[in-house]
């Protein structure tokens, strides 16, 4: 998260990707959103399954898509942690 020393509220920043190099060795690195994990396993989970989607689909829309800035194809990657 954030304490890594990326910025988890710039959604240009999830929805990049990020290269790491080793020699011969080639990673594409995505960084995930804290606060969308939490909402998938807390919040959206206590919810009607239809009205989840469509939370889980606005708060995408609100935080991400309409947010993001520049040219080039944004990936956003939706990953839960373990607690979920």
């Amino acid at each position: 998260s954030g304490t890594s020393g990326y910025r988890v509220d710039d959604p240009n920043v999830l929805t990049r990707g990020h290269r790491a190099h080793d020699g011969e060795h080639d990673l594409a690195v995505f960084f995930r959103d804290p606060a969308l994990s939490d909402a998938i396993g807390f919040r959206y989970a206590a919810l009607d399954p239809e009205e989840a989607a469509q939370a889980f689909l606005r708060e995408v829309k609100e935080r991400f898509a309409r947010r993001v800035t520049g040219e080039g194809a944004r990936v956003l990657a939706v990953v839960v942690d373990g607690e979920n």
